[in-house]
Order: structure tokens, then C-alpha cells, then sequence
């Protein structure tokens, strides 16, 4: 493999292992939630039944009896409960949102990458105004200065925002009319993923795991396949390969590694 195919590579192999990761917390977050839901309504009216029946806690009320009228153990344990599973569901909402998103952030830039090695000589316009000293030409031959200054781009693409990583990689690839990238129905749609990003940034910045309370198993298979689309993109327009025994050896090696 090339270098701008051992970043895909790379890129693939993280991503299958990530994406795995985080559907097996899924998973186990469904399975385990009508248990958790059955312990917490228990324990609640355990401590309302307590609080209402203890003498130790008449003092808190001035008619403990009159108290037991009123509140009602299996009523406000029910509430709390469906309080507590709602705000649990809209976190998990949240956690995968950011997760999946910079997921999508890290291939994105990774694609960038691929992009610009791939075809160096195609990306000169991007730095041709830097600046360099004269000891730097003398040191380096034209070819370095020109992969150091490509490097430093990169390196603020890095941190940039995910739509102006995603903007860099069509300008590089410009994708015919109508091109999927990947199957299933798939349509990049740069409005939606410009909300999607905005619903990370406020979950994260603004307003907290409520901003996340929108966010739909749809959007999460969106930005999941987003990132597949980019780097078949990529791998299309400079016609990159990537061996599937290198993945099958970052899957080998990924597992040894949580097994230890």
C-alpha cells in the first residue's frame, strides 16, 4: 500500500473497531434498561415506605400518619423512575451524537490526508504563498518545503470545523452528478449534516444533553454512513485500495489487545 492507502487503511480499520465498540454499549444499554428501571422503582418506594413508617423520621413530618395519606410510595416511586429513564435515554442520546460525530470528524481528516498524499502536486495552490526563510531553502530540497508546508495545513484542518473538512475533500475529489459512495440508500445532504453539527456543538457548549433530545436512530445511521461515503469518495478519485488483510490484522490486534 501507497501512504495515502495505509491512511485509509488505518482510518477503516479504526472506524470498523470504534463503531463496534460503541454498538456493543448500545446494545447492552437496551438490555439492561427494564432491569435497571425494575431495581430503582424498588428502591424508591423502600425509602418513601421508610420515610413515611420509621419513627425514627417522624420528627421530618408534623402528622407522620397524616403524611402516609398523601404520599402515595408506588406513585412517586413511578414518577422518579420514568424521570430518571427519561433523562438516562436523552443522555445515551448524547453520548452517541458526540461519539459517532467525531468518529465522522476523525475520517473526515483522515480523508483530508489521504486527499493530499495521494496527489501532492495537485495541492500546491493550498500553500504556494507560505513563507520560508533562506536557510530553510538551502537546508531542504523543494519537495520537502513543499510536503513540511502541506503538513502544517493539515495540521489546522486538524482542528478545524468537520463541514470545512468535509468542503476540502469534495473540492479535491468533485464527485460526479448523483454519487452515493456507499449502498443502502445513502445521499449526502450537506444541510443536514450542518444540523447535526450544530446539535453537537450546542449539546456540548450551549444548552446540554437536551439539545441531543431530536437526535434519531436515522441521523445516527446518516452520520455513520457519512463517513463511509468520504472515504469512498476519496478512494474513487485516486483510486486507492485497501487490502482487507491489513483490516483483519487491526481486528486481531485490536482484540488481543482488550484481552489483556
Amino acid at each position: 500500500m501507497n501512504e495515502a492507502e495505509q491512511i485509509l487503511a488505518e482510518a477503516r480499520a479504526r472506524w470498523l473497531r470504534q463503531y463496534a465498540a460503541r454498538g456493543a454499549f448500545q446494545r447492552m444499554f437496551h438490555l439492561g434498561q427494564p432491569t435497571a428501571a425494575e431495581t430503582l422503582h424498588a428502591e424508591q418506594v423502600a425509602i418513601l415506605t421508610a420515610l413515611l413508617n420509621s419513627p425514627e423520621n417522624a420528627g421530618l413530618f408534623i402528622d407522620q400518619a397524616k403524611a402516609r395519606e398523601v404520599i402515595l410510595p408506588e406513585e412517586m416511586a413511578k414518577q422518579t423512575t420514568e424521570n430518571m429513564a427519561r433523562i438516562a435515554r436523552t443522555t445515551l442520546r448524547a453520548a452517541e451524537l458526540i461519539f459517532v460525530h467525531a468518529l465522522l470528524d476523525a475520517m473526515a481528516f483522515d480523508c483530508c490526508r489521504a486527499a493530499t498524499w495521494a496527489a501532492p502536486s495537485q495541492c500546491l495552490a493550498l500553500v504556494e504563498e507560505r513563507k520560508v526563510t533562506l536557510r530553510d531553502v538551502r537546508a531542504e530540497s523543494a519537495a520537502a518545503l513543499v510536503r513540511r508546508a502541506l503538513e502544517g495545513y493539515l495540521e489546522q484542518l486538524r482542528m478545524d470545523a468537520l463541514l470545512k473538512k468535509v468542503d476540502f475533500i469534495y473540492a479535491r475529489c468533485m464527485p460526479d452528478a448523483g454519487f452515493a459512495g456507499v449502498g443502502g440508500g445513502y445521499k449526502f445532504d450537506r444541510a443536514r449534516l450542518e444540523r447535526l453539527d450544530r446539535m453537537r456543538h450546542d449539546t456540548v457548549h450551549e444548552v446540554g444533553i437536551e439539545a441531543a433530545e431530536g437526535y434519531t436512530d436515522d441521523d445516527d445511521t446518516y452520520l455513520a454512513m457519512t463517513a463511509l461515503h468520504l472515504q469512498t469518495m476519496v478512494a474513487k478519485k485516486f483510486d486507492l485500495k485497501i487490502d482487507p488483510n491489513f483490516l483483519q490484522q487491526k481486528w486481531i490486534e485490536a482484540a488481543r489487545s482488550r484481552a489483556h
